[in-house]
């Protein structure tokens, strides 16, 4: 830790000075001495340190995860108000303008208010980006952090990072000048655009929520399950301890041991009611059954406390339950996950099943249209022209049959008609249908990674298509019988096109279940992760390979060299296909990005694999899928964000003692460069590094 004044920062490690948590505190004081004959002394006030326990760190943790998943939820409902608010001052610009109004007084401040409260919101997603950085730490800390954790909680800090895009902040630049102009029009426009990246910014944060809402719970149940099991170890060591304490002090313990678990059911009872108010309900059975097995405990702990004689059997009862507390919440935090994952996949199996049903529903009322037009082109051929020997006897019965004719013509064309509107219910029934399927998905990938974005784009596609469906259909309804064959094959062709986008959408879903089903975690991301870092691994062996092309017979022009090269092109295209089978539940589209690249790169390597801008740019691609999979770090890769300078002022000045120094040798066979390195494998590479190594130390030989 750091004392700062208004002179400087003088930096204590407690670890040096022997402060641990619970183990007592420390008293620190300054003293000056002036630079006068004098002599004269100066002492400031008396501070008292205290390192913060692993339970108390633990409890900061809790907190800090419920005020973060709180904020989250926060912001995410300011920005659905004002994204509606945007929208209702864009539909008011577009009525003034076509009334042909000139922009009044109250618009502009309007539009000048909205751009603001956008700003505000921005800078509060700035600050909900650092408590998320500082939850992760404040979990570290603690010991509760494991990787699946770290990984949503990573997710969420990329995911508000991405959510501060820098078109928000042109769309905020272009209302704010179109606003000072008075234009009317360009207020209208760039509003309708504000509205439009506030949306896809709305539904960013509300997934956001929904994932720090579930870390914050999946947080409080692992800190409260090591809070339980130390509890249940210190039980334990009271009793067995009961031989070498006197009396008092196992009375002392005893008591602040039952202190102690009645908090941790506190915590406990908090925690299920916080799990029951998110539908959390199988993480709440196991967790009530925790608290009372922690109450049980407490009440043996207070029981060993007031009477001695009967202490060390009521410690080892309290021991035993506290171990079971701990244990139910293991299994509360693993059964909730599972629970969560269950959720998503029931609800693609949902999705995929309807999907198929509506388009098979589609199919059916296309061929219908179809039939429908067919027979209203055969009708003419029907008619026929007459025959000259039955010209007269045409003209002595056309006056009798005219009425009839006539009836039977206006109940055909009655009938067409009713046709043709219960056709177009039925196409409004099928939207309605799809449309209602992707609310669903769209609600279940709030929640869960595993619905990928391919597959919540081929669901809006299948939505659009609907609808262009349901207008031909509606508009070929009601239309003269000349254009109603026309408008038949319309809608029968729109129908078609609907259908296989219902189809593809289901394609997608299914994709989606297999690596559901196939993940451990109920958020996807340590998987998708992982998934990452062994495309970084072939991408790494696809440039090897490519490296040595020049190495081979003939250089790279000759036959093996072309050969080698469309191998490696097939392999980087492999690449490409399993970034766009995993890349998909990477809400930021980074891995859609890097799909097209490289589809890009395997097309310029069947060209020219050995190009010097070809080897760049894999190189290139490597490092950005090494940075795609490395979201998951060590404690000690953590990054600590960017580096301030700050001025000398007030620091004293440092100077060495006068005491011998000698810098390491320097080295007598220069180790090979990177460059030089990159054509061999990474085995080979370490062998060459090792082998120069020994070369340099004082005395080998080689």
């Amino acid at each position: 830790m750091c004392i700062r004044d208004s002179e400087g920062t003088v930096p204590l490690d407690l670890d040096v000075l022997g402060l641990k948590g619970d183990d007592g505190s420390l008293r620190v004081d300054v003293t000056a001495t002036d630079a006068s004959p004098w002599r004269q002394l100066a002492r400031s006030r008396t501070l008292v340190l205290r390192r913060a326990g692993v339970s108390e760190r633990r409890e900061q943790a809790r907190a800090t995860a419920d005020s973060v998943a709180a904020a989250a939820a926060s912001l995410a409902r300011q920005q659905q108000q004002l994204a509606q608010q945007t929208s209702d001052a864009a539909r008011n610009a577009k009525a003034g303008g076509e009334n042909g109004q000139p922009m009044s007084f109250d618009a502009r401040e309007k539009a000048s208010q909205l751009a603001a409260q956008q700003r505000a919101l921005q800078q509060q997603a700035q600050q909900l980006q650092q408590q998320a950085k500082q939850l992760t730490d404040q979990l570290r800390g603690a010991g509760a952090l494991d990787s699946a954790l770290a990984g949503r909680l990573a997710e969420a800090q990329k995911m508000m990072q991405e959510a501060l895009s820098p078109q928000m902040m042109q769309r905020l630049q272009q209302v704010e000048q179109s606003a000072q102009r008075q234009d009317q029009a360009a207020t209208r426009q760039s509003l309708e655009d504000l509205s439009k990246q506030q949306q896809a910014l709305r539904e960013q944060l509300e997934r956001n929520a929904e994932m720090l809402k579930r870390a914050a719970l999946e947080g409080s149940m692992e800190t409260l399950r090591d809070e339980a099991q130390d509890m249940a170890n210190a039980q334990r060591k009271l009793a067995d301890s009961s031989g070498s304490a006197t009396a008092a002090q196992r009375q002392q313990q005893a008591e602040r041991l039952a202190r102690q678990a009645e908090q941790l059911s506190r915590d406990i009872n908090q925690l299920t009611r916080r799990l029951r108010e998110s539908d959390a309900q199988r993480g709440a059975q196991r967790t009530e059954q925790a608290r009372q097995n922690s109450e049980t405990a407490t009440r043996q702990m207070q029981e060993a406390a007031r009477d001695p004689q009967s202490a060390q059997q009521a410690t080892e009862r309290a021991a035993q339950a506290m171990q079971q507390a701990a244990d139910e919440l293991a299994k509360a935090r693993q059964e909730q996950v599972n629970d969560w994952k269950r959720e998503t996949t029931s609800e693609l199996d949902q999705s995929i099943q309807e999907m198929m049903q509506l388009s098979q529903q589609e199919r059916q009322l296309a061929n219908a249209a179809q039939q429908q037009a067919q027979q209203q082109a055969q009708k003419p051929q029907q008619q026929g022209e007459p025959q000259p020997g039955q010209e007269g006897q045409k003209q002595q019965g056309e006056q009798g049959q005219k009425g009839q004719q006539g009836q039977k013509g206006q109940e055909g064309e009655q009938g067409q008609q009713s046709q043709q509107q219960q056709q177009a219910a039925e196409q409004a029934t099928v939207q309605n249908g799809v449309q209602q399927a992707a609310q669903r998905l769209q609600e279940a990938a709030r929640r869960s990674q595993h619905v990928s974005q391919g597959s919540q784009r081929a669901m809006q596609e299948a939505v659009q298509r609907a609808q262009e469906a349901t207008q031909q259909t509606q508009k070929g309804a009601g239309q003269p019988g000349g254009q109603q064959q026309q408008n038949g094959d319309a809608s029968a062709a729109a129908m078609r096109d609907a259908a296989e986008a219902m189809e593809r959408a289901a394609s997608s879903l299914v994709r989606d279940r297999e690596r559901a089903s196939r993940a451990r975690s109920a958020s996807g991301l340590p998987e998708m992760m992982e998934e990452m870092q062994q495309l970084a691994r072939q991408q790494q062996q696809v440039n090897g390979q490519a490296q040595g092309m020049s190495m081979m017979p003939g250089g790279e022009s000759g036959s093996q060299a072309q050969q080698l090269a469309q191998a490696i092109a097939r392999k980087q295209r492999q690449i490409a296909q399993r970034l766009d089978d995993v890349g998909g539940g990477d809400a930021s589209g980074r891995a859609d990005a890097l799909a097209k690249e490289a589809k890009r790169l395997a097309d310029a390597m069947e060209r020219a694999a050995g190009d010097p801008e070809t080897a760049a740019r894999r190189e290139q691609f490597l490092q950005r899928l090494l940075d795609a999979g490395r979201t998951l770090r060590r404690e000690d890769e953590e990054k600590e964000g960017p580096r301030e300078s700050r001025p000398g002022i007030g620091t004293a000045a440092f100077a060495p003692p006068a005491i011998p120094a000698t810098g390491a040798p320097a080295s007598r066979v220069a180790p090979p460069t990177w460059d030089e390195l990159r054509g061999l494998r990474e085995d080979e590479r370490r062998a060459v590094l090792q082998y120069f190594e020994r070369l340099n130390k004082t005395g080998a030989k080689p």
